[in-house]
């Protein structure tokens, strides 16, 4: 019921504002792990009522801000050889996974120009478990995690899309991998405001580090 009232929730902000500088923001509630601190290539597989699969990726640098840690979107386009594998996977009705070579790529590629956006704002929230809210408490997402991470993304409305939201519970964590359930809320512009959920699993690869390096010890020691 909770992603019920979340959708209608959104349906009453959907309406989009033009012109709007973008701005980051993310908010720390309860004792967040420091080694979350990196750059992630997430890939969620959701699938909608009908049982039609979609891949969703994103692609997150968590880094420590002069306050707390902060979550921040890559602004460079993911390869163009992973957007055409996605899009082939998905009209093909079947998920699409990350290899190494992928990964390796998006690393490669991280610092690259940034492109054109239609965001208007984003605002994350990075949750430990002590302090969930009922919804995230209760939620079969998020419930039991040691981690929420939910991003909220607003947009133009220009590519008919007016806000997305997105909830990763994070259920699984080493040096190099974070997996989980994942929920995602699009609101589309068709002649109306219009929410598509997809929910199913997903799995974000760090592309920073090495596997057992002492940069990953690094960050796994500290700040806890």
């Amino acid at each position: 019921m909770s992603r019920i009232r979340f959708a209608c929730a959104l349906l009453l902000v959907a309406t989009a504002t033009f012109g709007e500088p973008f701005t980051e923001t993310t908010k720390i509630e309860g004792d967040v792990p420091a080694d979350l601190v990196g750059r992630w290539f997430v890939v969620a597989q959701g699938k909608v009522k009908t049982g039609a699969t979609r891949t969703i990726a994103q692609a997150w640098e968590i880094r420590r801000g002069p306050e707390h840690l902060e979550l921040v979107f890559r602004r460079t386009p993911v390869p163009q050889p992973i957007k055409d594998a996605i899009l082939d996977a998905g009209t093909a009705g079947r998920e699409w996974h990350p290899s190494d070579d992928d990964v390796r790529a998006v690393a490669a590629t991280w610092d690259g120009p940034p492109a054109a956006d239609d965001r208007v704002e984003v605002v994350s929230r990075l949750v430990a478990p002590s302090a969930f809210t009922p919804d995230l408490a209760n939620d079969d997402v998020t419930k039991g995690s040691e981690v929420a991470i939910v991003v909220d993304e607003r947009f133009t409305g220009a590519e008919h899309i007016a806000r997305t939201t997105s909830i990763f519970g994070v259920r699984q964590r080493t040096p190099t991998t974070l997996r989980g359930t994942f929920v995602g809320t699009t609101i589309a512009i068709v002649f109306t405001a219009v929410p598509i959920t997809f929910t199913g699993e997903f799995e974000a690869r760090r592309v920073d580090v090495r596997a057992g390096s002492w940069w990953t010890r690094l960050f796994a020691g500290c700040g806890r």
